[in-house]
């Protein structure tokens, strides 16, 4: 018998184990407050493409229907930028359906470069333009997270 009493104490062994339990626990949380810090960023840039998406459906609005085809399909009004995100990164598209002259279906379409999931969106090189290659699903029509429409009816 020891004069400080039994031998009992933690070996290396237990301390070394305990110790990698430690890491592994601190990188699950590490990696799980990484994905947060990301979705929120998600968040805030689709938060901003929606409000613009949103504003640019008001502008269109304030036109009279008869000049709304001419100046958004293909005009000068047909692309924008999200003053939001940054402007070289992102580009929204107005596009109108005519095909029953007395109601348009406006459709806008926002896509943008996010840090690190690339381009949100189908518009992958956000010049505005939908090539048959960007079309992911075949549809012919610009698709992204951010997507309004209305229709407009003839007064």
């Amino acid at each position: 018998m020891n004069m400080f009493g039994s031998k009992k104490g933690v070996s290396l062994v237990e301390v070394l184990i305990s110790a990698v339990i430690l890491v592994i626990v601190a990188v699950v949380f590490l990696q799980s407050y990484i994905s947060c810090i990301k979705l929120a960023s998600m968040s805030k840039e689709m938060l901003f493409a929606l409000n613009s998406a949103a504003a640019k459906l008001e502008e269109v609005r304030s036109y009279t229907f008869s000049s709304i085809y001419n100046y958004y399909n293909n005009g000068a009004g047909h692309t924008f930028k999200v003053a939001e995100l940054n402007p070289e990164d992102s580009m929204g598209i107005v596009s109108v359906d005519n095909s029953n002259p007395n109601l348009f279906k406006v459709t806008v379409t926002v896509c943008w470069r996010h840090m690190d999931a690339g381009i949100v969106g189908e518009n992958t090189n956000l010049d505005g333009i939908l090539q048959s290659s960007e079309d992911a699903n075949n549809n012919g029509e610009m698709d992204s997270p951010v997507r309004l429409a209305t229709y407009i009816v003839r007064p």
